[in-house]
């Protein structure tokens, strides 16, 4: 082999390491700015923080809510059934109310701070008063 053989390949050889490397750092640094772009919007999954009982009961809470909110789906649009019950005037303000507190008895059994309950429950009075 020549010398400029040999120069070739050592050249090739640490061109192609310093790219390499280069291009791990680069990648790196890309997931870096990833990782900090929007960490607003990043909250933990469920299961991290809470316990299996707690997600069985978040569980039926929300599916429960979703029921009531948009639970029913028509052509293009949805609508939930505490909608559909508070067309009728007076009975479906009350089934509605019965429907909230169900869901606040729910949300209770995971022992939330009794000032979330409080605020929950202010709200579904509110809603039933004036709404």
């Amino acid at each position: 082999m020549s010398k400029e053989a040999i120069a070739k390949y050592a050249l090739k050889s640490f061109a192609g390491s310093q790219s390499q490397s280069s291009n791990a750092s680069y990648q790196k640094q890309q997931e870096e700015i990833q990782v900090k772009k929007n960490w607003w919007k990043k909250t933990q999954a469920p299961h991290s923080v809470l316990s299996l009982e707690e997600q069985k009961i978040l569980k039926r809470v929300k599916g429960r809510a979703h029921f009531l909110d948009r639970g029913l789906s028509c052509c293009c649009f949805q609508i939930g059934f505490d909608g559909i019950v508070g067309f009728v005037p007076v009975i479906g303000d009350f089934i509605g109310l019965l429907f909230a507190i169900q869901l606040v008895h729910i949300a209770m059994e995971a022992d939330i701070p009794p000032e979330l309950i409080s605020r929950m429950m202010f709200n579904i009075g509110f809603d039933f008063m004036f709404l």
